[in-house]
């Protein structure tokens, strides 16, 4: 039983891993999945408040694919999406594809909003070691304790959308990245992470002491007054970003 425990958790990590946080030359850039689903469950209640469930669906499923590309055979040029506005997200006709451009504005957003923001002082002091991943963990801590929906996203994990089945991807690949997300929003980072060092095992390049250290630094960052300020001044940016765009779509 601990063998078949140990085999699932570890599974689970290895997609969270390589789907979620990516470790190439734009991982610094990258949202992780916690706060794409946050941000577009608010541009769904802003933006699209008249969809039925199948197209909010689509959307939150559209804004989780693209870091899919991180286990399926997909070129990012096809995934992320470029010169993305939230006027260009409105526009488009399909619940799908807008979340996928909705993926690229966060991405870019939070990009810029992480660099310009008072946190750096404090993201300095951080070890320079998987430093983006770290950062990206924090931040999914927070959101994660924010909202109370997740049973909701992970409803619509169930099964892949057809959107998804619109890309040249086979049902093992989709399979498993809905089940590793599922995982993900079924409990904190730091929880997860706690799950895995039981086990005393490394995922990947995180050895066995940094997963346990992880484990309990995550939740002391995510407790800290300025990371979640950080989250707080974040999440309010947007908000006045969804503000401001929502009336030039009516002229």
């Amino acid at each position: 039983m601990r063998n078949v425990l140990t085999h699932h958790l570890r599974h689970f990590f290895l997609v969270l891993l390589l789907l979620a946080f990516s470790f190439g030359p734009m991982s610094a850039k990258a949202a992780g999945p916690i706060m794409h689903a946050y941000l577009g469950l608010k541009w769904l209640a802003v933006f699209a408040p008249d969809y039925d469930e199948n197209a909010k669906r689509e959307f939150i499923l559209g804004t989780l694919f693209p870091d899919i590309r991180y286990i399926g055979n997909i070129p990012r040029s096809k995934t992320h999406l470029k010169n993305i506005s939230l006027v260009n997200i409105a526009k488009e006709q399909s619940p799908f594809i807008q979340g996928m451009q909705f993926h690229s504005y966060v991405d870019n957003m939070r990009f810029y909003f992480l660099k310009h923001h008072a946190i750096q002082k404090n993201i300095d002091k951080l070890p320079n070691k998987h430093k983006s991943i770290f950062i990206k963990l924090i931040e999914d801590q927070i959101l994660f304790e924010q909202q109370n929906s997740w049973h909701t996203i992970k409803k619509y994990l169930v099964d892949p959308c057809d959107g998804e089945k619109n890309f040249d991807l086979d049902i093992a690949t989709l399979t498993k990245w809905h089940l590793g997300l599922t995982y993900y929003f079924s409990a904190l980072p730091s929880t997860i992470l706690s799950q895995i060092s039981m086990f005393n095992k490394g995922i990947l390049m995180l050895d066995a002491p940094t997963v346990n250290a992880w484990s309990i630094s995550i939740k002391e960052y995510a407790s800290d007054e300025a990371f979640n300020q950080y989250i707080s001044d974040l999440v309010k940016y947007f908000d006045e970003k969804l503000s401001s765009e929502k009336p030039s779509l009516a002229r």
